[in-house]
Parts: C-alpha cells; structure tokens; sequence
C-alpha cells in the first residue's frame, strides 16, 4: 500500500535513491518522490552509480562492499533492462569501455554483451526487475540495487537430497528429482534494509 511504501521509505531514506540527485527525496511520500525523475536529468549513469556507492558507504549502519580474491572490493548493482541500456549509452561508461577494457572483440563489452564496470561497481543487467508504468515525471522508472555484503540472506529448511519415483512405466523410467526446502530474502533489522541501496532511475521505453 502507500503508507507501506512511505513507511518504508522513512526508515530506508539513507539508502533510498531517487535518480541523480538525493534531493529528490520527498519525506514520507514514496510517489512524490517518484514522480521528481525524467528523462532529462534521471536516466541511469555512471554518476548516479558513483553516488549511491557513496550513500553506501556512508549509510548507518555502513553497506560494506563485497571482498573478492585478490582483496579488491566491489558493490554490484543489478539494474533494470531499460536502465542498463542507459548505462550502457552514458558517455563516460562508453569512453571507459573503449580505453581502459581489455580491447579484444571477445571480452570488450562494446562488442559482447555483458556486464558493466566503473569506479568499483558492477553492473549486471536483470530482465525480470520491473518498470513502474507512468511513476515518474511523465515517464517510466526502473527499479535497480546496488549490493553489497549481506545484501540477501538464504535459508534452508531442509538440504537437496535426491527424490526417485520408480511408478513410472512398470520401473521402465524411473523419474528423478532433487528435493530442497530454502527462501532466499532481502536482509532487513527492524524495517531498514541492510546491504543494499535502492536506485530508482527514470526509463523510458524504446522509441
């Protein structure tokens, strides 16, 4: 409902991100704030990436980024499919692809897909994430996550184990399955998300 959203939007508002400035925050009222992007100023860029890696960092209690081998440290921020296609025309991600990636045609993402990386985020494209039809300043918005540690949790009730059912055409085919009991859910303590901002940017659809 939309006291939920602005419930929450209260108690998340240093992990909240309403396209390229955090002024478009609107205190207690999600939609409001929704409704501040377009497609002017609000599209998905390197910029808005670099800024919510910033909130991150700097949000009660801190985001920590993620820590691979090697000891390098990067957030990664799953984006909408629209808003990945505005990432991947943003000026300063194209110069950066054309410059500092490996410029081979198999791994350079001018010339393959996939993902995306700048200034220690990752960004990699999700197609099921949604679009809100008509949310912001006369047009869509994506809904994207820029995670770190403990972004989502996974829960198992029971571990896979192998399932048989030899019912099946007199034994002839028996059917084999695994069987699993899990939940895999965003991280919260008392209503505040806790490895993640949330990135709302404005995404037009194709013309």
């Amino acid at each position: 409902s939309e006291s939920d959203k602005d419930a929450w939007l209260v108690l998340n508002k240093d992990r909240v991100l309403f396209g390229a400035v955090r002024s478009n925050y609107s205190a207690g009222d999600h939609s409001a704030a929704l409704s501040t992007l377009d497609t002017t100023a609000d599209k998905m860029s390197t910029a808005i990436g670099s800024l919510a890696k910033r909130m991150a960092k700097a949000a009660s209690p801190h985001i920590r980024p993620i820590k691979v081998k090697g000891g390098r440290e990067y957030f990664v921020m799953f984006t909408n499919p629209r808003c990945f296609r505005d990432l991947n025309a943003d000026t300063v991600m194209q110069n950066a692809n054309r410059d500092a990636r490996a410029r081979d045609v198999d791994s350079n993402p001018i010339f393959q897909d996939g993902d995306l990386i700048y200034n220690g985020v990752i960004y990699r494209e999700i197609p099921e994430l949604p679009i809100l039809t008509g949310a912001g300043s006369g047009t869509d918005v994506g809904c994207n996550f820029l995670c770190g540690a403990q972004a989502l949790g996974i829960a198992w009730g029971q571990e896979p184990q192998f399932q048989t059912d030899m019912q099946k055409d007199y034994k002839f085919r028996p059917g084999v399955a695994i069987e699993e009991l899990l939940r895999v859910q965003k991280l919260h303590f008392n209503g505040v998300q806790q490895g993640m901002v949330t990135v709302y940017c404005a995404a037009g659809p194709d013309a």
